[in-house]
């Protein structure tokens, strides 16, 4: 399935050597850098770059302090995209209300 999506959203934890988290998401045929963060066990959005994809899915890489030679847990408790909701035409013009998950809204 794929999604008009603008961001990634997710929940992630580290502890020990893990120093930040790495997403991805794969859209034009290929893997793109969403960003890199540090896991806060909080909420976080990525935008993704140039705007609204169409994304198919995405994928997560926790990195550790290799200076620090320590290994450590990483934590991804829950992911979604940022799904860009749209209008279909109706006639030539925008209809009321616009798509969901669910459907017209």
């Amino acid at each position: 399935m794929a999604i008009n999506c603008d961001k990634v959203r997710f929940k992630a934890a580290a502890e020990g050597g893990i120093i930040d988290l790495g997403v991805q998401a794969y859209y034009d045929s290929k893997w793109n850098d969403v960003g890199r963060v540090t896991p806060t066990e909080q909420w976080q959005e990525l935008l993704l770059a140039g705007g609204v994809h169409i994304v198919t899915k995405m994928r997560f890489s926790f990195d550790n302090d290799q200076q620090a030679q320590e290994s450590g847990y990483g934590h991804l408790y829950e992911a979604d995209f940022g799904q860009v909701s749209m209008r279909p035409l109706v006639n030539g013009s925008l209809a009321e209300g616009g798509l969901s998950e669910k459907g017209l809204a």
